[in-house]
């Protein structure tokens, strides 16, 4: 499935969700100034954090951000640590980067609970392969980003599989880099919700929000797969950052969602048998907007 390269020379061309960006420039040597921000292992470099959330001049609100650098060429990490400097920098984003040579100990930390918002994945490295690596972290439960970093496109529709956001083809520019970060960066902030838990920010994938209760001054988020966070917010906050018709501020100490509601009678029971209490006072009502929910869900598919 190789095509011509000048196919892509200043077109974005999309496959089904993920754009493959390229620049009219083919020629584009590896001449950048690597002078800021670089590391020849594979440490955690961490900016200065100030635990808030920007938004830069295109409207993206963007709480501190972390990716991982996966590729066998230490010149290729280092222009991308480069990209990435320049352009967390530009939009005044707090973040944090971690370089690797090979996808073996990315997989082993991921697996032992690190995270990274963003994958940065060669797929061409020595075995094993990008893609498989990519399919073993999705396989351990890794929800997160991945873009890949290639010469070819002959693994496009393996990329699907792994559900993967998007190429960045080599040799890229920063101009490319770009695009694909702001377009990522808002897939991130539509489709997930930032939490402080102890010294990291975890971004949560607000399909799998359960539900969310308060207790005493504090909040407990309920993820699916048994997962909870405190949240030192008042739920009034949440609901208003939540507002998917699928959240129901359904009683004074719960915000839940609908999808996971199995059955309804005084309380909603939700899939994982969990229960959910509903305000007496408006029971008929909030009965009404589940029913309602379900059948505009229904009628949908």
């Amino acid at each position: 499935m190789m095509l011509p390269p000048s196919i892509f020379a200043d077109v974005p061309t999309s496959f089904g969700n993920m754009f493959i960006l390229s620049e009219e420039s083919r020629g584009f040597c590896y001449s950048v100034k690597l002078e800021q921000n670089l590391v020849k292992s594979a440490e955690c470099v961490k900016k200065p954090l100030r635990n808030s959330t920007k938004t830069d001049e295109k409207g993206l609100s963007i709480t501190m951000l972390r990716v991982a650098i996966c590729d066998d060429s230490a010149l290729e990490r280092d222009i991308l640590v480069d990209f990435l400097s320049h352009y967390c920098n530009s939009h005044a984003i707090d973040y944090s980067y971690k370089m690797y040579d090979s996808g073996e100990p990315l997989y082993y930390e991921l697996g032992d609970g690190g995270w990274f918002d963003i994958i940065l994945l060669d797929i061409l490295m020595d075995p094993p392969l990008g893609i498989d690596v990519a399919r073993r972290l999705r396989e351990i439960g890794y929800k997160g980003t991945i873009v890949f970093c290639t010469a070819a496109l002959d693994f496009a529709p393996d990329s699907f599989e792994v559900g993967a956001s998007g190429y960045l083809l080599k040799p890229y520019t920063p101009k490319t880099f770009e695009r694909t970060m702001h377009r990522v960066l808002s897939d991130i902030v539509e489709n997930t919700y930032a939490i402080k838990n102890r010294l990291q920010v975890l971004h949560i994938p607000r399909e799998e929000i359960m539900y969310v209760e308060s207790h005493n001054s504090q909040c407990i988020l309920h993820q699916a797969g048994e997962k909870t966070y405190t949240i030192y917010k008042k739920l009034s906050e949440i609901e208003q950052e939540l507002t998917a018709p699928c959240f129901l501020r359904c009683h004074q100490s719960f915000l839940v969602n609908m999808n996971y509601v199995k059955a309804v009678d005084k309380d909603f029971i939700l899939t994982n048998d969990d229960v959910v209490l509903i305000r007496k006072k408006n029971l008929k009502e909030l009965r009404q907007v589940y029913f309602d929910y379900c059948k505009q869900i229904h009628n949908r598919y």
